[in-house]
């Protein structure tokens, strides 16, 4: 779904990569739609890891954006944040957009 809604944005007026599949589960977590605040966090814990292959694309990059495609609790980006943050260079600027629909 964001990669659909990422298709349709305007050019942005700074360089921009898109990488698929950066972050991945690696387990099924439970869909977020059915829990309450505290349950979204707790299964959102440790629910992401890294494609290596697509981290190489942003390794040096200035600004990293993570997109949803829906915001809630904040409890998906939360978790992409931790699993990405430690990745990126310490003068990287992380974003998290999240997009309803």
């Amino acid at each position: 779904q964001v990669e659909r809604v990422m298709e349709k944005l305007p050019i942005l007026p700074f360089p921009c990569t898109v990488c698929h599949n950066l972050l991945f589960r690696p387990n099924d977590t439970k869909p977020q739609t059915s829990l309450n605040r505290k349950d979204r966090l707790t299964n959102m814990r440790e629910a992401f890891s890294i494609n290596q292959k697509q981290l190489e694309k942003i390794k040096n990059c200035p600004r990293v954006i993570i997109c949803d495609d829906v915001l809630t609790t904040g409890a998906t980006l939360k978790a992409a944040k931790a699993t990405l943050l430690p990745h990126l260079s310490p003068e990287s600027e992380l974003l998290c957009v999240a997009f309803a629909h």
